[in-house]
């Protein structure tokens, strides 16, 4: 007995071809044993390997008389099985039909007929078998051929159409000669077409017969039947396939039987000779080899990492298999032993709907904790790595838990992460997060590796961002490795973020290998030199495009086959005879020459490859075990041989033993030749056997139960852990993923009144992501049917009132505040009628007062907020939270009422409970809160600590979007006290932070404050320069913005400087000249500062108004229009006064008093009460300027006083003239 070099099947003596895969087999020596292929022998007799004297082969009969080839369904099949082995795969169809046979039946004799159409059918056969198609079936004078199946080629839809012509010609001289002998012609109509059919055995026992069904086949036949007499037709499809190596003739659309729409079909007209193939290159995990200009950019980050200059963020892309993987681990290789650390994590192919996926197995790695580790070793080992880094215990490891789906140690924590929303959750958990990460780097350089993200999950990405923003500076370098980052996958917002800092870019795109370095990759994978393998090397890397991974599978092909075997010393691999042979027949794709090599395998190593493939790329043993049943035995071999053959890696992960697949493409591959009633029968066999495991933590399990019960024959089962996995993915702030599972649950749900309460619910987390992701109309709309469907149904108040919370939410957002009361007063209404003030209606009601004081309707909020606040328990799990809300809420109203005492009372209340509860978000925002009510108050030192420790919060926790803004307020406040340099120092931050976030209305900011500064040092082309960088971002900003670039920009232009508004300033050679030019820049200036009180009074802007009013009084007053300027400095001075705003008010009394000096001095008539007006007005000032601190305006005060007497012989606190002017009156 022998064995079919192919798939390994032992086959009887003396067969030609393999009775399993149909493959023609090789003469094998009596002698030694080897195989002798006919182009192994020399003189035709002899045995290439031992000499020995090879039987002669029978010569076959003549072509009329020879039987023709048994269809592929008429052949044996071995140990068929009682159940149907089937499997979904492409395949190209060829059906041929000799037309014309009827007039030949006609004329002769039946046993003549019978001989023409026998010998026919033989020239075809051969013709097939050529290019190892498989005749499905003989159909009286035409025959149905099959490439692809059993066996894969990629180049398949090429062989049938090479196939087609070739048969054409081949019965040429079989027409001429029963032309000549009986003056009939017939001709051959021929029709192919490629797709996916359901290939596989039906039928049992003896009867059992191969064949493919489907919609490909029946196209196949349409074209075939459509096609003219002598001509061939082929589908798109199977054009588009083969482009290149054929000339096709396009014809019009036909309309073919059973088709709804006309089908496009090709002509084949004749052979490119010399085509190219311009097949898409892939790689794979190889000894590296051309990869030392990527290698050596990584090198090059490391080293600007280790010597502090800098946190790469690389990006490595490729198509899959290209070496992209390959290239980290040799990063890594390279790397050991030195003073970096690295961590690496990997998505899988089912782990993007899974939050956190990516981000918890990254966590995992710097802990050393195993996934299957249960969660109190996990929790342990955590406390231990927080306590050792010295991240805020109690602070982080509630959240960090959440992130690891390993449940709460203790009932507080659960009820603290329970009384948040999502997103407060997400805040928290990026914050914790962020510690971690940054703690870690403070250890030493690190490194963390993330890989395949095509397949990240929403909530990783959208952590990954912020840690990409926040980590400048930091010794922590990210290598991010997917198949691409372009505009049209979901990693683009991640690739922006990374963008938008340059300087720490590094981008690398791995293309195929050169020829040259394909050869010596196979040298190198054959451990000989490449001189003695030349053969072998340059055929494989002829075919392999440049492709890595297509030349180690073309090499383990050769070895699984008998195409090369192990050298004397056992460590190099030598051709052999068969090699040649296989490798004209190695598929031209990475994917058909991993399907080649799959089709090799038994039907036991194929069930068991497909089992493995559907539980993904990684998985345990014990579990694969389950699923076969509990036969660990005969599986553990069976994994072996798996292993073995290289498609498998054994990897132990603690003590739970587990297989991966050696390449992802590998699992891909395979995963996809299930049909799909097996896929179904398969996933619902692991769902089962994963709801008896403990693999997983609850949580992931409750993903992995929803994809495997979502993807079986009862989808049903997956309602109930769809929506969990729903209800978990919203509370973590990851609402692409919840927004894909309650579709999915929605799709699963019946209507009707017994449904409506679990539809609505679906239906409200589907609305609130909806709204959270930007969606509202859409989320309106699910909101509304909720609605309908609960009210219908008569369902509980606790149900509408969730929805008409979520529907208010909606239109606040939108801006439609009077919808967004209706739906809260509603809800408020149906709460207390049911008596459910505590549970429902106190949030309702504190939403409700939030949208009355945006609506402006102050008194109405107030009363809503004090009336819930008296009804609040702080002892309630969820109350804190909501008294910081209602506190804050409060404070808002008070300022907007100008009781600034209660403000200020409200909200370090609610700065209170937000520090009781760790919520570092909400302190930021009660700190910053104070900070601009400590400015009011004109109490600026408390005001700058305040803002000074909202800056450090969201430093320190990675909010690195709100830094920017507190940056402003804090370059503000210190101008403002004249810490000037410090002041700059903030706005560059600020500027910086905002480019690099590409946030324009930062820019905007920090460009105007620097304006700002330059304007009080005199540095009038600074400023403009400023001044015109704020002025092309306006469209991001508001009127505030518009209105201070006017003012500043008056002052600009009326310095005779180029400006803002592209006006330059004209020479001047004489004192004329100069004068004219001097009046037109304070004109343009005038209309500067008239067009920013335009836009301050039409936007009700008070602080802007108050400002422009003072500028274009120094204007006026320049211009010697004094009458006008004192009114507006007068009017600018009340209205300050009247806000409480001494800083503005000190401002405009300057400004007054400078103007009275002048007057002083131009009218010495009345000098002496010019002189009084002017100190009282400089006095008030200075009295404002010495309670806020503002040291820069005291001085320049001071200095004003001086022109007019010593500070000894000054009147002691007189009047404000700003009040007491009759001209006021």
């Amino acid at each position: 007995m022998n064995v079919c070099p192919h798939c390994g099947r032992p086959v009887a003596d003396g067969a030609e071809r393999c009775s399993q895969c149909g493959q023609a087999l090789p003469q094998v020596c009596p002698a030694c044993g080897q195989p002798a292929p006919a182009g192994f022998k020399f003189c035709g007799q002899f045995c290439g390997h031992c000499g020995a004297r090879l039987p002669v082969p029978p010569q076959p009969p003549p072509a009329a008389e020879r039987p023709v080839a048994a269809p592929a369904s008429q052949r044996p099949v071995a140990d068929a099985p009682a159940e149907p082995i089937g499997e979904r795969r492409e395949v190209t169809v060829l059906f041929a039909d000799v037309s014309n046979f009827t007039a030949v039946a006609r004329t002769l004799d039946s046993e003549e007929v019978f001989l023409l159409v026998n010998e026919a059918m033989r020239l075809l056969a051969d013709v097939i078998a050529r290019y190892d198609g498989v005749i499905d079936k003989y159909t009286g004078d035409g025959l149905m051929a099959l490439f692809g199946a059993p066996h894969a080629h990629e180049n398949d839809p090429e062989r049938a159409v090479r196939a087609a012509l070739d048969m054409q010609d081949a019965l040429r001289p079989m027409r001429e000669r029963v032309l000549r002998q009986h003056g009939i012609d017939f001709l051959m109509r021929i029709g192919v077409n490629t797709g996916d059919a359901v290939a596989g055995q039906i039928g049992g026992g003896p009867h059992a017969e191969y064949t493919v069904i489907g919609d490909t086949v029946n196209l196949a036949a349409r074209l075939q039947s459509a096609a003219e007499p002598g001509s061939i037709l082929v589908s798109q499809t199977t054009c588009r396939r083969c482009p290149a190596f054929f000339e096709f003739k396009a014809l019009p659309p036909l309309q073919l039987k059973g088709l709804e729409q006309p089908a496009l079909a090709f002509q084949p007209l004749a052979v490119h000779e010399h085509a190219a193939d311009g097949r898409a290159a892939t790689g794979g995990m190889t000894p590296l080899v051309g990869r030392s200009d990527a290698l050596g950019r990584l090198r090059e980050a490391v080293d600007r990492l280790r010597h502090g200059r800098g946190s790469p963020v690389v990006f490595i892309s490729g198509e899959a298999g290209v070496g992209k993987s390959r290239l980290a681990a040799e990063l890594r290789n390279t790397l050991a032993g030195e003073d970096v650390r690295i961590y690496q994590a990997a998505c899988l192919a089912y782990t993007p709907s899974a939050p956190y996926w990516l981000v918890a197995d990254a966590l995992r790695d710097l802990l050393a904790a195993p996934a299957s580790a249960p969660a109190d070793v996990q929790r342990s080992l955590l406390h231990e790595y927080l306590t050792q880094t010295g991240v805020a215990l109690e602070q982080h490891f509630p959240y960090l838990c959440d992130v690891l789906k390993l449940g709460q140690a203790d009932a507080d924590a659960e009820a603290r992460l329970a009384g948040l929303d999502a997103a407060m959750l997400q805040r928290q958990t990026h914050a914790a997060l962020f510690h971690v990460f940054l703690a870690q780097a403070q250890q030493g350089p690190t490194i963390v590796i993330l890989e395949d993200l095509q397949w990240i999950d929403a909530a990783s990405r959208e952590f990954l961002e912020r840690l990409v923003q926040a980590t400048a500076g930091a010794p922590l370098m990210l290598v991010l490795i997917a198949r691409d980052f372009g505009p049209e996958t979901g990693l683009r917002s991640l690739a922006a973020a990374a963008e938008k800092q340059p300087d720490r870019l590094v981008g690398i795109e791995l293309a195929g290998l050169s020829e040259a370095e394909v050869q010596l990759l196979v040298a190198r994978l054959l451990n000989r030199p490449a001189e003695d393998a030349e053969g072998v090397c340059q055929r494989i890397a002829a075919r392999a495009a440049g492709n890595p991974l297509y030349a180690e599978e073309v090499v383990r092909m050769l070895i699984d086959q008998g195409g090369l075997v192990s050298g004397p010393a056992g460590d190099d691999w030598r051709p052999t005879p068969l090699a040649d042979a296989l490798l004209h027949e190695v598929p031209d794709t990475i994917r058909g020459l991993i399907l080649a090599r799959v089709d090799c395998l038994s039907n036991e190593l194929r069930a068991t490859l497909q089992r493995a493939a559907l539980l993904g790329t990684t998985f345990p043993t014990a579990l694969l075990i389950m699923l076969d049943e509990g036969r660990s035995e005969a599986l553990i071999v069976r994994l072996g041989e798996l292993e073995a053959r290289r498609f498998l890696a054994a990897r132990s992960f603690d003590t739970v033993e587990s297989y991966v697949f050696r390449h992802v493409l590998v699992q891909e591959t395979v995963y996809r030749t299930l049909l799909r009633r097996q896929r179904q029968r398969l996933h619902a066999q692991a769902a089962a056997t994963i709801e008896q495991s403990r693999f997983w933590p609850a949580d992931e399990c409750t993903e992995l139960l929803a994809y495997h019960y979502a993807e079986s024959s009862t989808p049903a089962k997956a309602l109930p852990h769809l929506i969990a996995a729903g209800d978990n993915a919203a509370r973590r702030g990851a609402n692409d993923n919840a927004i894909s599972y309650y579709r999915r649950a929605l799709g699963l749900t019946e209507d009707g009144p017994d449904s409506a309460r679990e539809r609505a619910h679906i239906q409200a987390g589907l609305g609130r992501a909806l709204k959270l992701t930007g969606e509202y109309t859409a989320a309106a709309q699910v909101l509304a049917q909720a609605e309908s469907a609960l009210q219908s149904a008569c369902a509980p108040p606790a149900d509408l009132l969730e929805v008409w919370r979520e529907l208010a939410d909606v239109r606040q957002r939108e801006g439609d505040f009077d919808a967004a009361v209706l739906c809260l007063e509603r809800g408020l209404a149906m709460a207390e009628q049911a008596g459910d003030v505590r549970t429902g209606g106190r949030s309702l009601r504190d939403r409700l007062a939030w949208v009355r004081f945006r609506q402006g309707n102050l008194g109405e909020a107030l009363r809503l907020a004090q009336k819930t606040l008296a009804e609040c328990d702080l002892a309630q799990p969820d109350e804190p939270l909501l008294l910081a809300s209602l506190h804050n809420t409060l404070g808002g109203v008070y300022w907007q009422m100008g009781e600034l005492d209660q403000a200020t009372h409200h909200v370090e209340r609610s700065l209170e409970l937000y520090k009781s509860w760790g919520y570092v978000w909400g302190m930021a925002i009660g700190h910053t809160n104070l900070g601009v009510l400590d400015v009011v108050r004109g109490q600026w030192p408390r005001a700058l600590a305040n803002l000074e420790t909202a800056y450090a919060l969201r430093r320190d926790n990675g909010y690195v979007a709100e830094q920017a803004l507190t940056l402003n307020n804090l370059g503000l406040l210190r101008m403002q006290m004249g810490d000037l340099a410090r002041a700059h120092a903030d706005w560059e931050a600020c500027l910086t932070l905002s480019q690099r976030l590409g946030d324009d209305f930062g820019v905007v900011l920090a460009q105007i404050g620097l304006a700002h500064l330059a304007v009080l040092a005199a540095r009038w082309d600074d400023a403009a320069t400023h001044l015109e960088a704020a002025q092309a971002l306006l469209a991001s900003a508001g009127a505030d913005e518009a209105a201070q670039v006017r003012w500043l920009a008056a002052l600009v232009q009326a310095e005779l400087r180029q400006h803002p508004l592209g006006q330059g300033a004209p020479s001047a050679s004489s004192e004329l000249a100069l004068n004219a030019v001097k009046g037109q820049a304070l004109a343009a200036g005038l209309e500067s500062a008239a067009l920013a009180l335009q836009t301050a009074r039409a936007a009700g802007l008070a602080e802007a108004e108050t400002d422009s009013l003072r500028v274009l009084g120094d204007l006026q007053g320049r211009a010697g229009a004094f009458a006008e300027a004192e009114a507006h400095l007068r009017q600018a001075a009340v209205l300050a006064e009247g806000r409480r705003d001494l800083y503005r008010q000190g401002l405009a009394l300057l400004a007054l008093g400078r103007l009275y000096l002048v007057r002083m001095r131009d009218d010495a008539a009345a000098c002496a009460g010019w002189q009084d007006r002017a100190e009282q007005a400089l006095s008030a000032a200075e009295r404002n300027f010495a309670r806020l601190g503002a040291g820069h305006q005291l001085r320049l005060t001071a200095a004003a006083l001086a022109e007019i007497a010593p500070a000894s012989f000054r009147i002691a606190n007189p009047p404000c003239p700003a009040t007491a002017s009759p001209a006021h009156r």
